[in-house]
């Protein structure tokens, strides 16, 4: 009897839970679903909040389905105020006050207007960096420019390729770009200089001063004692001229003029117009002294080579004077293909020359380059001093005679 008792105790037992367990399982889930419920309030998403009391108000219509019904409303009326916030937002970037965008497009925190509404957060705030970049760059381009102003061009430099801002990039390359043309400049102008191009030297240091009068390397004094030299050596020139006592007053300007012309044109290695000049100084004053000594000096010089050979080489010496040290380069290779043995030292020499100019004023950055152009000119320097030639140091830039007198090349 008791046995059957406690059967029947424990089938009323399981036949209970079997009737409450779906709604056991039911109540689980509601409970479930309050807390995210809750969750989704404290974010403030109200379109999670509305389908969350609605998955709710299918398991207990009774209590859910009126808040189901609210929270559709509240969505509603939400994603009509985030409209509004968009449209400011939008106005609010268009018209730049990104700050204020930030704020309002920031409230939009859920919906189909969220995303637009991040991609226009994103768009402030970049611009907003982009603008305090730009103001921070505008004075490191002031500084740069002031840096500039008084000479120090290092620090202009340095300061002036730290800017980015497009706006800005365009005043700060300007600045390099001078920098570059003033340096490069100088020194064809010192080049021109110690060779005694001063004609030539003088524009290049007017140049570089039409740049920036404020410079490094002295430009100003530079340019006065260039000139002075030339005043000086037109002064010389006249004291050299010997006047036959018959000779008017024309005749002597005009023999003074042709010493002039021949003397510049021999010292930017025009040996053949130079000797033409001579050759007139003599036809007016067949005894000129300096006109019959610059007659035998370049004659001794223009007869050595056959004439198309002496013409690349002259044009060859005239490029490497004029600051063109490529077209130098290419018209000293071609004399040196045909030349004869015996008079390859000058072009030799002079090739060297022009190539290590090059490697002076190439970009410091590219180092390859003026490995293989110093290499090169140091080859030639060497085939230079094999064949014994030996330049007009005066003529020479001290950079170039310091490479040429190093031990390492010596033959």
């Amino acid at each position: 009897m008791r046995w059957i008792t406690r059967r029947c105790l424990t089938m009323l037992f399981g036949a209970t839970v079997f009737v409450l367990m779906p709604q056991l399982l039911a109540q689980d889930q509601i409970d479930s679903l309050d807390k995210q419920i809750k969750q989704a309030q404290s974010q403030e998403l109200l379109d999670q909040v509305t389908a969350l009391i609605c998955e709710a108000a299918q398991k207990d219509e009774h209590k859910y389905a009126k808040k189901c019904k609210q929270a559709h409303d509240d969505q509603l009326r939400q994603e009509q105020q985030f409209t509004e916030l968009l449209k400011a937002g939008t106005i609010e970037f268009q018209t730049k006050d990104f700050s204020k965008a930030i704020q309002d497009l920031n409230q939009i925190t859920f919906g189909p207007l969220h995303a637009q509404a991040q991609q226009l957060i994103q768009l402030a705030a970049a611009s907003m960096a982009e603008a305090a970049n730009k103001v921070k760059e505008g004075a490191l381009l002031q500084t740069a420019l002031a840096a500039y102003q008084r000479g120090d061009f290092d620090a202009a430099v340095a300061l002036a390729t730290q800017i980015s801002t497009f706006s800005l990039k365009s005043a700060a390359r300007q600045i390099t770009t001078n920098v570059r043309i003033y340096r490069e400049t100088m020194v064809q102008a010192d080049v021109l200089r110690r060779a005694g191009n001063l004609e030539e030297a003088r524009q290049k240091y007017a140049f570089a001063l039409k740049i920036t009068s404020n410079g490094p390397g002295d430009p100003a004094d530079k340019m006065h004692s260039v000139e002075a030299a030339i005043a000086k050596k037109r002064v010389n020139v006249n004291a050299q001229v010997s006047v036959p006592l018959t000779a008017d007053v024309t005749t002597v300007a005009r023999i003074r003029a042709g010493l002039l012309k021949a003397q510049n044109e021999e010292s930017k290695r025009d040996l053949r117009a130079a000797l033409a000049d001579y050759e007139s100084v003599l036809i007016l004053d067949s005894n000129q002294a300096v006109a019959l000594a610059g007659k035998h000096r370049l004659q001794a010089v223009v007869t050595s080579f056959p004439e198309s050979e002496q013409s690349l080489l002259e044009q060859g010496l005239r490029s490497f004077y004029s600051s063109d040290f490529e077209g130098s380069r290419v018209t000293l290779m071609r004399y040196l293909e045909s030349a004869p043995l015996t008079c390859k030292g000058p072009a030799q020499f002079y090739l060297g020359a022009a190539l290590l100019s090059e490697s002076l004023l190439a970009d410091p950055r590219s180092t390859a380059l003026i490995a293989d152009l110093r290499s090169e000119a140091k080859r030639n320097f060497v085939a230079a001093k094999h064949s014994g030639y030996k330049p007009v140091e005066n003529l020479v830039s001290p950079k170039i005679l310091t490479v040429w007198n190093n031990e390492s090349i010596e033959p």
